[in-house]
């Protein structure tokens, strides 16, 4: 039996491509136009940043240079009123325009904030006082403690000295 040859100059060949024309760029050129707009994005952040940085240093500057005229301004302000003030209260007090009724010096004596201050702290000293001793005979001491506190730092209204 005789075997099957090819023929002479062999078989044709097999089109298993399609034949399409190529549509488009190559990618190569996609991505050098990525890379393009990417570089001319990040040139205009960065000019951005140094014209935002150039504006805040020109706005200390000027705010530097300004500042000697705003306070010239400010003083103008305060010294008008201030003799408003005093043209007021010439107008509603007359003659006695003075704001003490006497010109002897009077200790200044500590506020009601610094008192109730005070107060609270060394309340605070004689419960812890009394919580360490675990009974009540703390309590007259603590108290006699308290009230010398009081009498000496308190406000010395009605007392002599």
């Amino acid at each position: 039996m005789p075997q099957d040859l090819p023929p002479s100059g062999g078989y044709e060949a097999v089109q298993y491509r399609r034949n399409i024309p190529t549509r488009g760029l190559r990618p190569l050129w996609y991505l050098v136009g990525v890379l393009g707009v990417m570089t001319y994005g990040w040139r205009q952040v960065f000019l951005g940043q140094r014209e935002k940085t150039e504006m805040a240093r020109e706005k200390m500057w000027a705010r530097i240079h300004l500042t000697p005229v705003l306070q010239a301004e400010e003083d103008r302000d305060q010294v008008r009123r201030y003799y408003a003030d005093l043209k007021r209260e010439k107008e509603l007090l007359g003659s006695q325009s003075g704001a003490y009724n006497s010109d002897r010096y009077v200790l200044h004596s500590p506020g009601i904030s610094t008192f109730s201050a005070l107060l609270l702290v060394c309340w605070w000293v004689g419960l812890q006082f009394e919580a360490r001793t675990h009974a009540g005979s703390a309590s007259k001491s603590t108290c006699v403690f308290v009230s010398r506190l009081l009498w000496a730092f308190g406000p010395r209204q009605g007392r002599p000295g």
